[in-house]
């Protein structure tokens, strides 16, 4: 590919272009923000990282063949160091990298494919996921992004974010684009709103599930979450679709129909959302009505309710009919990898694979399986290192509240000592009898499955999908549900 670098400037937003030095118009060849891929004739973006800045590697690009250097850093002394070099001094080199990855792509090549976007707390993969199997159903071709898995419409790929960095994202888009998707249901994560990843996507829906504490080490607080969440709406989305039995969906909705033209439609059991959910009670299976139409599903929990609500209201409103959605999900075996995923042992104890890593993920899968048929409900979990330290007394309040017995171990303990975040979530608990901790994961579900007994649930929770610990900066591998049935086989 070769393009002017007038062509590209011209479509980056004026304000965010501070500054140029030695310029000339000229043929390009590339567009990277990694030195070490830098080619002959190429633009470098030195992005200003959380843990790195690019303006560091500058020289390196230079001597590497880049032609045009863009920085946040003042250009002084640049532009005689390098005079055969063009400097360009912006703002915001994350919103800019994005924009440059779209660019490479072609102009708006994104507009064919219909965006379903995802964001909150808890439910976004559980959504993404159903979009994606009931496009299957209603023959429907679709790509998929989110915390499990990529596809592109032909090929299936590891997920390594829960929307993935912008030179992948725009990749994957491309590739939908090619291979001709309908659609593409993605989640939408807070960091990759704080991140500018989305550059100037425009999705037909986007979705707004819950607000709950999380991430408050990276957002500081639940203010500064909610705003970046409500930033997607602002910015990228044409119809929101929001649950407002939420305290955040309530003001998101209010707030969005105040001061935005955005379409707005509300659900939830409140009476005065657009699509109203009245439960039918079901110890077997998930019944429900939403505007007085039947649903029901092989989803177990109140809050697929919701997940499948998200999925419904957003459907009709591209145009599907709700009796073809009725009978898509009524007759369809749906399932989320992790998501309350089961396992049933000789013993007649059922163990759910889940991956509630939150407080109110951890306080949903536990109210909902207390509704189950069940003698004993035996609860194993821990909490991820270097992240948010708040919600670890309430997990452990949560589960020795919810649960007859509680294991604590460990879930990722990443650069923390495992014991001291098991600390942390027993601080809230010190005093009850009905925990115990071991630090091994591994003998934590083994002992877990080792004193269960006929009529018991055991509930595995943090990890779900998940095939790794992370320990001192390596992922080791290792799987929940893959534990259970070595144990299960005796081994």
């Amino acid at each position: 590919m070769s393009f002017k670098l007038s062509d590209f400037l011209a479509e980056l937003p004026a304000e965010l272009i501070k500054g140029k030095m030695n310029y000339a118009d000229c043929i390009l060849s590339d567009i990277t923000s990694n030195s070490q891929k830098v080619v002959r004739d190429s633009i470098f973006i030195a992005v200003n990282g959380a843990n790195v800045d690019g303006a560091d590697f500058i020289c390196e690009a230079i001597q590497k063949g880049a032609k045009v250097i863009l920085t946040e850093r003042n250009l002084d002394g640049w532009g005689a160091k390098y005079p055969e070099i063009v400097f360009i001094q912006i703002e915001n080199s994350r919103l800019i990298n994005s924009l440059s990855c779209e660019f490479l792509c072609g102009k708006n090549f994104w507009e064919q494919l219909t965006l379903l976007g995802v964001t909150g707390t808890n439910g976004k993969t559980t959504t993404v996921y159903l979009l994606y199997q009931i496009f299957e159903q209603l023959n429907k071709k679709s790509g998929l992004i989110s915390t499990i898995k990529y596809f592109d419409g032909k090929t299936s790929s590891a997920s390594t974010h829960t929307t993935p960095p912008a030179e992948k994202l725009f990749s994957l888009l491309s590739a939908c684009s090619s291979n001709l998707c309908e659609y593409v249901p993605m989640e939408i994560s807070s960091h990759s709103l704080a991140q500018c990843r989305l550059g100037s996507l425009k999705f037909r829906i986007g979705m707004f599930t819950n607000l709950s504490g999380e991430h408050l080490d990276f957002h500081h607080d639940m203010e500064n979450y909610y705003q970046i969440k409500k930033s997607f709406f602002v910015k990228h989305v044409e119809i929101a679709v929001v649950n407002i039995d939420n305290e955040y969906g309530a003001r998101l909705a209010e707030e969005l129909k105040n001061e935005t033209a955005i379409k707005v439609v509300t659900f939830g059991i409140s009476k005065s959302a657009d699509y109203q959910i009245k439960i039918i009670p079901s110890s077997k299976k998930t019944e429900f009505t939403l505007n007085d139409i039947e649903f029901c599903s092989n989803l177990l929990g109140e809050y697929n309710i919701y997940n499948l609500t998200t999925v419904i209201v957003s459907l009709m409103q591209l145009g599907f009919a709700p009796e073809v959605l009725k009978n898509v999900i009524k007759n369809s075996e749906l399932t989320i990898p992790g998501r309350l995923e089961l396992i049933t042992l000789k013993k007649d104890v059922r163990v759910f694979i889940d991956y509630a890593h939150t407080d109110d993920a951890l306080k949903n899968v536990l109210s909902n399986l207390k509704k189950l048929p069940h003698k004993k409900i035996i609860v194993v979990f821990g909490c991820g290192g270097n992240r948010d330290k708040f919600k670890r007394p309430r997990m452990g309040e949560i589960a020795s509240t919810l649960a007859d017995w509680v294991i604590i171990t460990t879930d990722n303990p990443r650069f923390e000592e495992p014991m001291a975040i098991i600390d942390d979530i027993k601080s809230a608990i010190q005093d009850r009898l009905n925990y115990e901790i071991i630090e091994n994961r591994a003998d934590a579900i083994k002992k877990a499955l080792a004193i269960s007994e006929n009529g018991d649930i055991v509930i595995i929770a943090g990890k779900g999908h998940e095939n790794y610990q992370e320990i001192n900066g390596e992922r080791c591998y290792f799987s929940d549900s893959e534990e259970v049935r070595k144990f299960e086989m005796g081994k």
